[in-house]
């Protein structure tokens, strides 16, 4: 019987060269019988070229198919495809409607995906307190991605959102927990010039210095440049 774990684990053999193609024979067998699982992976390895040759266009469209029998993940690839012109046109009102689709159900991509679309005005009014909303559905589900696009709301302020320091602050550091370079990056910066809070180069340099074990040189020499001399808040009294 072909279910939904079967459809896994035929995924996760594909890597396996001698029963590659019996089951992917196996997954276009499913696939034309309709099943959301099989189109959904199929619409994956046309995506990534895994196994067989990148193609957009195909991908496109076996995630249309599962995402018109109400599958979440397709959904979003679909809309993520609308959004970016990837195997179709550019349509930011086709976009929208399947990502809504797919947040409805609670997909954490999809809400990321609404949050960029309505932060960039794309097909719809720069709206940045609907950027925020859809953004922070994400977040709260420990997206690090949406975590840190809240943090540059939030620091920047506009567009229906009033600038909150302490919030941006409080939103950087949950993507940085979680190793996000930019949130890291921000934060080096916010402590370094006083942006919101008082100057601190101890904690600039704590940022910095995490920022640094990702390999980007610039954030290494920060450091050095920080280091090397006395912030004036620290500087010894006469």
């Amino acid at each position: 019987m072909w279910t939904s774990l079967a459809c896994t684990v035929l995924f996760l053999s594909m890597t396996v060269a001698p029963v590659f193609s019996e089951n992917l024979s196996k997954l276009m067998v499913a696939a034309e019988l309709g099943d959301v699982c099989a189109l959904y992976t199929l619409g994956t390895l046309c995506e990534n070229g895994d196994g067989i040759a990148q193609n957009y266009e195909a991908a496109r469209r076996f995630f249309e198919r599962a995402a018109e029998r109400g599958d979440a993940r397709a959904q979003q690839k679909l809309g993520n495809m609308y959004l970016l012109g990837y195997g179709t046109k550019k349509d930011y009102g086709k976009a929208r409607q399947w990502l809504e689709k797919a947040a409805a159900q609670g997909d954490v991509a999809a809400c990321r995906d609404l949050g960029t679309l309505h932060g960039e005005g794309l097909g719809v009014p720069l709206d940045f307190a609907a950027s925020a909303k859809w953004f922070e559905k994400a977040a709260e589900k420990g997206d690090a991605e949406s975590q840190y696009a809240l943090g540059n709301i939030y620091g920047r302020g506009g567009s229906g959102v009033i600038q909150n320091h302490a919030a941006s602050i409080a939103w950087y550091e949950k993507a940085a927990a979680q190793k996000h370079l930019r949130a890291e990056r921000a934060l080096a910066r916010i402590y370094e010039k006083g942006d919101g809070v008082a100057p601190n180069v101890e904690t600039a340099v704590k940022w910095y210095s995490l920022a640094c074990e990702h390999g980007l040189q610039s954030d290494c020499d920060a450091i050095t440049r920080l280091t090397s001399k006395k912030a004036p808040t620290q500087a010894a009294k006469p």
